[in-house]
């Protein structure tokens, strides 16, 4: 089911293997949902910083930091 267009779920898709995210991204993207990939862990913190997501699709074996670095912290903590 296509998303519709106003309330599309914004997603950072952060994975250094392009030959996985490209088609992750792909599929996504058709079913209605804003994708932004990247493949460092310092960009995504940049780009979590700057504008919000719904959903962070992390690689946890990056290899200048792992997925785990890479999460938000927790606001409730």
């Amino acid at each position: 089911m296509k998303r519709d267009q106003e309330h599309r779920s914004r997603i950072l898709l952060v994975e250094d293997e392009l030959n996985l995210a490209r088609p992750l991204q792909f599929n996504l993207e058709q079913e209605g949902y804003d994708v932004r990939h990247t493949p460092s862990g310092k960009e995504a913190l940049a780009l979590y910083g700057r504008q919000p997501f719904d959903l962070l699709i992390l690689d946890l074996m990056l290899e200048e930091m792992d997925g785990f670095e890479v999460r938000p912290p927790d606001p409730t903590a």
